[in-house]
C-alpha cells in the first residue's frame, strides 16, 4: 500500500479516536485490516498501541502526582480477595 494512504488512514483513525475517545478494536483493527494486515497482526499491533499509550499516560500521571498509591494497593487487594473467594462483584449481581 502506498505510504500516503497509510498516513491518511492513520490521521483519520487518530482524529476519530481523539474526538470520540474510542479506539483499539473498534477503529484501529479495521483500519489495519484495510491496510492489508492479517487479522492476528492487526490485533497484536492494536495491543501494542494500547500498551504504549497506557505506559505514556502512567508516566504523565506519575509526574503530575495524580496517583494514590494507597488506594491503588488497597483496591487491588480487595479485588484479589473477592475474586479469590469467588464472589461476584458485578453491578446488579445477586
Amino acid at each position: 500500500m502506498h505510504p500516503v494512504w497509510v498516513v491518511l488512514i492513520g490521521f483519520l483513525v487518530g482524529t476519530i479516536g481523539g474526538f470520540t475517545g474510542i479506539g483499539g478494536g473498534i477503529i484501529i483493527v479495521p483500519a489495519l485490516l484495510l491496510l492489508g494486515f492479517s487479522s492476528q497482526k492487526a490485533v497484536g499491533t492494536s495491543f501494542l498501541c494500547v500498551l504504549l499509550l497506557s505506559v505514556s499516560a502512567l508516566f504523565a500521571h506519575f509526574r503530575l502526582e495524580n496517583i494514590d498509591y494507597k488506594m491503588g494497593f488497597f483496591g487491588h487487594r480487595c479485588n484479589y480477595w473477592r475474586t479469590d473467594r469467588g464472589e461476584d462483584y458485578r453491578v446488579g449481581a445477586y
